[in-house]
């Protein structure tokens, strides 16, 4: 990572190998490099804080590289206890989809429950509040509430639209 003055700028990419029989669990035998983040914080001043991250992923073979936005966030500290935050958030639904960065998983592979029933990366867009209270001795106690649009289950016309929903079955 790279720091300057109040801001900084890092990232990282993973690289995996694969030693499956060709066609097992649908991946290649060898080397690949599913995804790259690159992000960015800065202090704007010494109230207001700006966080980023952009992910390059190509989970599977033969798709297209994908391009998205996983948090683009604005946080205002009134106090330690409480910071209102607004934008692209990272939905906090379990450790995973908070912390899902392949540098610090113990595995490659993120866990089966954050990749077919939550999604991980989960964002939405939205705002709310998180902090931390001080507790007994060296124990903190934090939290993060947020109002998001939320899972949309139906399209328009009633059709399931959750991604893992094979339509041709319907």
């Amino acid at each position: 990572s790279i720091t300057g003055g109040n801001a900084y700028l890092g990232g990282y990419t993973e690289l995996e190998y694969h030693e499956f029989q060709d066609g097992v669990l649908g991946v290649p035998r060898g080397f690949r490099a599913p995804r790259t983040n690159l992000f960015l914080f800065s202090d704007v001043s010494d109230r207001v804080r700006f966080g980023s991250e952009i992910e390059f992923e190509n989970e599977a073979p033969g798709e297209d590289l994908e391009i998205k936005t996983e948090m683009a966030f604005v946080d205002w500290t009134l106090y330690q206890e409480l910071i209102l935050r607004g934008g692209v958030i990272l939905a906090p639904l379990g450790r995973v989809n908070v912390n899902h960065d392949g540098p610090v998983r113990e595995l490659t592979d993120r866990p089966l429950v954050s990749t077919f029933v939550i999604p991980t990366t989960l964002s939405e867009a939205g705002v709310g509040a998180h902090g931390t209270f001080s507790a007994v001795g060296p124990f903190d106690f934090g939290y993060e509430a947020y109002l998001t649009n939320g899972f949309r289950l139906l399209d328009d016309r009633g059709v399931p639209a959750a991604p893992f929903i094979d339509r041709e079955q319907i």
